[in-house]
């Protein structure tokens, strides 16, 4: 018993330590990846709801509103200022013909894509000063963070009606 207090009070040290140094990384990238993000012609609200439709693939406006928490008419202001840019498309669900299903258009995924990569070139910038032993060593530890990750994903496939928070994708009621 005693083994395995030790054992879960390492694991939450641990924890903490990687955490603190993603965030240590993360912030000495920052003011590299803002001008990419400062170009975007999106407000906070657009951004999030253009990721949350691409990452899910698609879910209607109700949807969208439970998760930000905000109201439906909120909701579809923010899509309508999406669609006038290209980023996204209403699209009938071929289950429910009488409810739209808001989808990312190609232009949509290729700006989260290119977020992605600028954030993804940082990293391959910092890894060049990384001497061949600690590439390695760090390309070997992301393994498992990677299958975890991909699991978690796989597990929350499909799920609509999802907000991204730690542990995946969860109702915003259910967050408070």
């Amino acid at each position: 018993m005693a083994a395995m207090h030790s054992d879960s009070v390492e694991r939450a040290r641990l924890t903490q330590e990687a955490r603190r140094l993603i965030e240590r990384a993360a912030r000495a990238l920052d003011g590299r990846n803002v001008a990419a993000w400062v170009e975007l012609n999106l407000r906070v609200g657009q951004l999030k709801s253009l990721l949350l439709v691409h990452s899910t693939g698609g879910m209607s406006v109700k949807q969208l509103a439970g998760i930000l928490g905000v109201a439906s008419p909120n909701v579809t202001r923010i899509v309508d200022g999406l669609v006038e840019q290209g980023l996204v498309r209403r699209e009938e669900n071929p289950q429910d013909r009488r409810m739209l299903v808001i989808t990312a258009t190609e232009k949509g995924g290729a700006l989260i894509g290119d977020l992605r990569e600028s954030v993804l070139t940082q990293f391959a910038r910092l890894m060049e000063d990384l001497s061949t032993e600690e590439l390695s060593a760090f390309s070997q530890s992301m393994v498992p963070l990677v299958r975890a990750a991909e699991a978690r994903r796989q597990e929350n496939r499909g799920v609509s009606g999802m907000s991204p928070v730690a542990g995946g994708y969860r109702r915003r009621e259910e967050n408070r």
